[in-house]
């Protein structure tokens, strides 16, 4: 670890011996940074003051507060060394940890005082609250870290005056991050919360480099790993992810949900943004109840209870919302595909209702880490829309084209429109439950008709060949999050 002498302001280098007590600086990178092999640059630091008044005023103000030390992450890592730089990655959370007190300078925050709230203790303003709130640092990825890992935390506005702490400060934090006061202020220890919910609170996060999103996890999840920049977000997003199911068997993992789109998925997330809907999900029962699974060439293996009484398997993730009445079990649906499983709907998850005797099977599966596959004769789903009974085929009778029989149940309490390409791109019938095409059966449905009463592009249909729509139930024992 390498520090900053706050008397003389230069290096001292604490590689092979543990560091004396020493301060932190938590900040959004300017456009440029005085970086290491800069910092005895005086040229450098003439040509880029925004950034070296920032290191100048940070040692100030560790000084101020009796610490000697000061450690800041765009000058003490030496970035041309690959050994240091991975090293500092990896140790990041703990070195944050560990400081005695973490400045959070926001450069675009101006509260509008004109000295410290410490000194004067003025009330904070809706203006302030506002400003405070969109400051870019809430929205960086490596700052999730920041907030997280220190004892005692410390904010800053652009003209180095107080603002609070964190747990002054704590309401505001909550509000901006999402993260509940208790995992910001310590008084919860982070492994209390499901890997779903951690995910949640990066959801909507960004970085420079595409890889940090992963990378800037590793601390929150306690995990480490080889930095591998040129192989992409989702490569690097899947590493984290199965270092994490290295050390956890925690199902809430698999607890992401996709933007809707007329695909399968494997069973891990492509992004912590597909955790966006996770920040109230909790473990039904404790994780060391929960089945062993790992990541094989194969896939996912795991021996895990499947509920298979119609259409896709049902595969239990023992995790619930906090925001549910009553605790209901979620978790994702499965199909086989050429012998391994794929995840089927991944834009939901789905709630097993205490109603129905479930048919549960249990065995070793393999689920697929990640595939793209369109549904078949491409079909998808959407939600059924309150306003569905304006779409139905006016006819009634077996002589009209649009004809639907009165036996069968055109909006059922839980459904789907079903979007599917019809032979021809004309063709727009509306298909009730099945197939059968002659009058004596119940579930007749008429030959082609082009008199739907609706536009299929209202519904986001994918292309100009998706002609017609089917509504149909589901299992009244599954309903989707």
């Amino acid at each position: 670890m390498r520090l900053i002498n706050c008397d003389t302001l230069l290096f001292e280098e604490f590689f092979f011996k543990p560091p004396p007590p020493y301060a932190i600086l938590s900040h959004t990178w300017d456009e440029h940074e005085i970086t290491f092999q800069e910092y005895y640059d005086y040229q450098a630091r003439a040509r880029h003051p925004v950034s070296a008044n920032k290191i100048a005023n940070a040692c100030a103000k560790a000084k101020r507060h009796g610490s000697k030390y000061m450690w800041i992450d765009s000058c003490s890592i030496d970035k041309s060394s690959s050994n240091e730089f991975s090293e500092a990655i990896n140790s990041m959370f703990k070195w944050y940890q560990n400081s005695e007190r973490c400045y959070v300078y926001l450069s675009d925050f101006n509260s509008g005082l004109t000295e410290s709230r410490a000194t004067n203790a003025t009330p904070i303003t809706g203006a302030q609250i506002m400003n405070f709130k969109n400051c870019k640092w809430f929205s960086r990825g490596w700052t999730l870290q920041e907030l997280l890992a220190p004892r005692n935390l410390i904010f800053y506005d652009v003209n180095w005056l107080y603002f609070g702490s964190a747990s002054e400060l704590a309401g505001m934090l909550s509000s901006a991050t999402r993260i509940p006061q208790q995992a910001l202020l310590g008084t919860a220890p982070l492994y209390n919360y499901s890997v779903a919910q951690k995910m949640s609170w990066a959801a909507t996060r960004r970085t420079t480099r595409e890889e940090d999103m992963a990378y800037c996890l590793l601390g929150l999840f306690d995990v480490n790993m080889p930095l591998f920049y040129g192989e992409g977000a989702r490569k690097a997003f899947f590493r984290l992810q199965e270092a994490i199911m290295r050390e956890s068997n925690d199902l809430t993992l698999f607890a992401w949900q996709s933007v809707p789109e007329s695909c399968y998925r494997g069973i891990l997330a492509r992004s912590p943004s597909e955790f966006y809907t996770a920040g109230d999900i909790t473990h039904l029962t404790p994780v060391s109840q929960n089945p062993e699974f790992a990541m094989t060439n194969k896939g996912l293996k795991i021996e895990s209870m499947l509920e298979r009484s119609s259409g896709p398997s049902f595969m239990p993730l023992n995790c619930t919302r906090q925001t549910d009445n009553t605790l209901t079990l979620l978790g994702v649906n499965l199909v086989d595909h050429s012998g391994i499983m794929i995840r089927d709907s991944p834009e939901k998850l789905l709630r097993l209702q205490s109603s129905g005797t479930p048919n549960w099977t249990k065995g070793p599966i393999y689920i697929a880490k990640d595939v793209k596959i369109h549904k078949s004769k491409g079909d998808f789903e959407y939600p059924v829309p309150p306003t569905f009974t304006q779409f139905l085929p006016s006819h009634t009778t077996p002589s009209k084209p649009g004809f639907v029989p009165s036996s069968t149940n055109p909006q059922p309490a839980q459904g789907a429109f079903k979007f599917v390409k019809p032979a021809s791109a004309s063709t727009a019938a509306f298909l009730a439950h099945s197939g059968h095409t002659t009058p004596s059966t119940s579930e007749f449905v008429p030959t082609p008709t082009t008199t739907l009463g609706m536009d299929p592009a209202a519904f986001k249909a994918p292309s100009a060949t998706t002609a017609a729509f089917l509504a149909h139930s589901r299992s009244g024992s599954r309903q989707s999050s």
